[in-house]
């Protein structure tokens, strides 16, 4: 691992950390910043926290999908939500032959097609402002990224 940090201190009051992170064997990459008591705690546990947070997300079974920006083949996703519970999603993927959709970092269903057009049904439990993410594949590699807002009918 390779840390590149500024360690800082309001003496008498926090411990303060924050960095980038990197895994040169995996290319992963965490931004952290952390804070703890200054009275009661050491460097090395500041150190401690950091390594168990990192880890924590790094072994969670659901962690969801990360944020990204919108990237690869252009992704265009209509919603039709005459009737709350159920919601219609339409996703033009054009050459991907699976996509992924996630609604606020949930993971919401999968659909595979040969004709760059998807369909994923889901009954939701409330209306309003949800995030969503379209991650489209062609043959198992991420071929486009597609992340909006989307209000659902109340």
């Amino acid at each position: 691992m390779l840390i590149y940090n500024k360690l800082g201190q309001v003496s008498g009051d926090d411990r303060l950390e924050h960095g980038l992170v990197v895994d040169p064997s995996s290319g992963e990459r965490w931004f952290v910043a952390a804070s703890l008591p200054y009275n009661t705690t050491t460097d090395a546990d500041l150190g401690n926290l950091i390594q168990k947070g990192i880890l924590a997300v790094k072994n969670s079974e659901d962690a969801g999908v990360m944020l990204s920006p919108d990237s690869g083949i252009e992704i265009i996703v209509q919603c039709d939500a005459a009737v709350l519970p159920q919601v219609n999603f339409t996703i033009s993927a054009p050459g991907a032959d699976r996509v992924d959709l996630y609604v606020d970092r949930w993971f919401l269903g999968s659909d595979y097609s040969t004709s760059d057009i998807f369909r994923i049904e889901h009954n939701f439990d409330f209306g309003g402002t949800r995030q969503l993410v379209v991650v489209a594949y062609n043959s198992g590699n991420i071929s486009g990224i597609r992340t909006m807002n989307m209000i659902i009918p109340e």
